[in-house]
């Protein structure tokens, strides 16, 4: 079922390409077996994650994609025609988050997901909508009875009237749909992807929409996240921390592989005393960078505080392992 927006257009087939590519083979041919099968997967399916999952689930799974298919990732090595491949994969996997991430469009895509619709190109504005084929005229050869002939104009006036909710909710997405071409060109992205939120909201089976979704998603979130992330370090010298904290959470969900800001995160979150928090982003810039000194702190701290000491001491003593020098580390070691 297509029901995620996902065109695979970009796609090139690399397998037969003779260039150096610094990828191991498993990863090219998950690259390429995800891209044939991504115009059929669902935003659900993409992310891999069940339809009743939690907001922290997609968040997670967001992360976990985002860290195994961001170009940004794999940006020093040789990629080769599995450039395009990442970035398509990518753009769709930003959207499948931020449509998932958004109760209202969430609700809508569901209900998609539910009917077994699959989505359709964007129609012009004089189209008849397919439903007209369905609707049936009455023959009066059949001479039914008068009963008959009351729920059968009942019936159509109920098929109608649906119809035409359905045409002006197409009417008011290719509207949406339309400004928000015009902001994406004035390169005012943040415009451009609330107008597309709602063209959704009243289409949800618009191809273009999707796909223009994945487009405008990356451009919207890399600004946000640059302002939230200035934003944030300005609270944090002012001595704002709570703000800074929150604000700096919010540039580190903007910006998945960025460890340095993960661990800033966490380690803000340490000193709130936010623990589940702390270890989340914790966690996070360990998995970005192994040998994050400042992530594996956080995590003893906070194992520490939850008292499990053999955890904390397996993370301190890595810490201490990466930098024997570091003061911090020392000094909780001896603690436990």
């Amino acid at each position: 079922m297509n029901s995620s927006g996902g065109s695979g257009r970009g796609s090139p087939e690399p397998g037969a390409s003779t260039e150096t590519v610094e990828l191991s083979t498993e990863f090219q041919a998950e690259l390429r077996d995800l891209a044939r099968a991504l115009p059929r997967l669902n935003y659900y399916e993409l992310l891999g994650i069940d339809q009743g999952a939690d907001d922290t689930a997609v968040r997670n799974a967001f992360f976990e994609r985002s860290k195994r298919f961001h170009p940004d990732r794999h940006f020093k090595k040789q990629v080769g025609a599995y450039g395009p491949l990442l970035t398509e994969i990518y753009k769709k996997v930003v959207a499948a988050n931020d449509v998932l991430r958004d109760p209202d469009l969430r609700k809508s895509y569901d209900r998609l997901l539910a009917e077994g619709g699959t989505l359709h190109r964007r129609r012009a504005p004089g189209d008849t909508p397919p439903c007209n084929q369905a609707v049936s005229k009455h023959d009066p050869s059949q001479g039914p009875s008068l009963r008959d002939r009351q729920g059968l104009q009942s019936r159509q006036n109920l098929l109608h009237g649906l119809e035409r909710q359905l045409e002006q909710s197409r009417s008011k997405a290719r509207k949406h749909f339309e400004q928000a071409l015009t902001y994406k060109e004035a390169g005012n992205w943040g415009r451009a992807l609330s107008l597309l939120k709602h063209a959704l909201a009243f289409d949800p089976r618009d191809q273009d929409i999707h796909d223009e979704l994945a487009e405008v998603v990356l451009e919207a979130n890399a600004k946000r996240g640059e302002e939230a992330l200035s934003r944030g370090r300005a609270m944090l010298k002012r001595g704002e921390h709570e703000a800074a904290m929150e604000m700096l959470a919010e540039a580190s969900q903007l910006r998945p592989t960025d460890a340095e800001l993960a661990e800033t995160v966490a380690e803000l979150l340490c000193e709130a005393r936010k623990w589940k928090e702390a270890r989340e982003f914790a966690e996070r810039a360990v998995a970005l960078e192994g040998d994050s000194v400042r992530g594996l702190k956080v995590l003893g701290q906070v194992f520490k505080a939850k008292g499990d000491v053999a955890k904390a001491r397996k993370h301190l003593q890595r810490a201490w392992e990466l930098d024997p020098m570091d003061p911090e580390v020392r000094a909780e070691l001896q603690t436990l």
